[in-house]
């Protein structure tokens, strides 16, 4: 009778486990499911990313890759811009780019050669090359993106107007700054169409808090 009651209470507790693992399994996808039925695919908007992902190509995000770490560089991340780029009209906008810099690292693009830290650094997917400088640099207590166009600083198109500088010696002064880093909970991203992109490099900084996900590309 021992050993019946004994085998009786194994039973019982491996049937409360089994049943366990069955209803956090269901939790768990159910809850996947309510944020991937939200938007399971994505349409390419633009051709900033050719020719990794095609204007009008279809892709799936993982909504889930970034709840436990931060994006790591050569991730083409989905994200909600800052939300004063353009005044603000495309703080809800979706993009997709590819980080190419995480907290700490030195970001510099010169002569249409890419650098990290100092180092060149291959970029083999990249359809068409920066035809300026840009890098990061310190300004009145701000880490911002500064782009160089015939040895003048952030005075075109190509800068959001957050980032407009009217005064040619602080420009001057700008250009001669070494690049700065990345701060913590911050990511640089850029699309491969380097000359079809609206990216860090115009409006600099993108908040890790701002990103949604990581493409799954089909």
């Amino acid at each position: 009778m021992l050993r019946k009651a004994k085998i009786s209470i194994r039973l019982a507790i491996g049937l409360t486990a089994l049943l366990a693992c069955v209803c956090i399994t269901i939790w768990v996808f159910a809850n996947m499911a309510k944020v991937v039925a939200s938007k399971p695919l994505i349409r390419i908007p633009s051709a900033g990313m050719e020719p990794t992902l095609k204007s009008e190509s279809v892709h799936a995000v993982n909504y889930f890759a970034y709840k436990s770490e931060s994006p790591k560089v050569n991730d083409i991340v989905v994200f909600h811009p800052p939300d004063f780029i353009q005044n603000g009209e495309m703080a809800e906008y979706m993009f997709i780019q590819r980080c190419v810099g995480v907290a700490g690292d030195k970001i510099e693009i010169h002569g249409s050669k890419f650098y990290r830290n100092g180092a060149i650094v291959s970029e083999p997917f990249v359809a068409s090359h920066s035809m300026f400088h840009f890098k990061l640099v310190k300004y009145k207590g701000e880490i911002i993106p500064l782009i160089i166009e015939d040895s003048v600083a952030n005075s075109g198109s190509k800068t959001d107007a957050k980032f407009w500088l009217d005064d040619e010696n602080e420009g001057a002064a700008l250009i001669k700054q070494v690049p700065a880093a990345i701060p913590e909970g911050h990511i640089i991203v850029m699309g491969d169409n380097r000359n079809g992109s609206f990216d860090s490099r115009s409006w600099g900084l993108l908040p890790i808090s701002r990103v949604l996900g990581k493409l799954i590309q089909l």
